[in-house]
């Protein structure tokens, strides 16, 4: 099968798929998709590497260093989703009070960044972190959280395996790493 018709075919399997799962949960909102963006990513490659950006990973300093561009589209997802929390009207004094010791940890890695060998390079992966915190508060903020969970890693399922698949079989240059 030519590479181009595999691609086609895919595409329209996953966008079928996630056709399907929108119907069946009607319960979650647009929010969710930045979840399932970051999720995505994490789960996959950064995004520079897709599509053969200037982060080729050769040298230390290059991984210490990492890319601009992944950078900003992390920070733009991290930000999206703390305007989410903020209009949901998230109660921050309960949500401290009940994962305390959650926070606490938190804490002690941001002022571990201090006494780091590459303490912007700790930085920036503590905020990154933190984007973790945020893509977690905005799934289980949602109306049904256990259905929103459901959704995001479904969706995400569904991004990630087929993609997999067309990458490694039909395209090996992105698939193989």
């Amino acid at each position: 099968m030519p590479p181009q018709l595999a691609a086609a075919l895919f595409v329209a399997f996953i966008v079928w798929l996630f056709i399907r799962e929108r119907k069946q949960s009607t319960a979650v909102s647009e929010a969710s998709w930045l979840p399932l963006i970051w999720i995505a990513i994490v789960g996959s490659r950064p995004i520079t590497l897709w599509f053969g950006g200037p982060l080729s990973m050769e040298t230390p300093d290059d991984y210490l260093k990492g890319s601009p561009i992944d950078m900003m589209i992390f920070l733009s997802l991290i930000v999206g989703g703390v305007m989410v929390l903020m209009r949901r009207r998230v109660n921050w004094s309960t949500l401290f009070t009940n994962n305390t010791w959650l926070f606490v940890f938190f804490l002690y890695c941001g002022l571990s960044v201090a006494w780091s060998d590459y303490p912007f390079v700790g930085f920036k992966r503590w905020i990154k972190d933190l984007g973790n915190l945020v893509m977690v508060l905005v799934i289980l903020s949602e109306k049904d959280p256990v259905q929103a969970v459901k959704s995001v890693f479904l969706r995400c399922a569904f991004l990630l395996l087929p993609l997999s698949v067309l990458f490694i079989k039909y395209y090996a240059e992105f698939g193989r790493y």
